[in-house]
């Protein structure tokens, strides 16, 4: 029979958050066998050993999200008025 996994939430930043992975209904730091970092719509991006690793990914997420992003929008325009 397969082992159940519990998540866990531990911390949500931008559109990832983290959560802790557990064989145990109840959360207990001593039995986390991993931790996988989610979109906000709960896709798994990426399974990791460590919390630091996990926070890490997730910075490196938003870090690669913010590089695609145009720099500068141009401003908006003010509208002419009609006559």
């Amino acid at each position: 029979m397969p082992v159940k996994e519990h998540s866990h939430f531990i911390l949500a930043k931008g559109r990832y958050q983290v959560v802790a992975l557990s064989q145990a209904d109840e959360f207990d730091p001593d039995h986390i066998v991993a931790y996988d970092v989610l979109t906000t719509s709960g896709v798994r991006v990426r399974r990791e050993l460590t919390l630091d690793e996990a926070k890490a990914r997730v910075e490196i997420l938003m870090k690669e999200e913010r590089a695609c992003r145009p720099s500068a929008m141009p401003p908006d325009r003010p509208r002419r008025e009609r006559r």
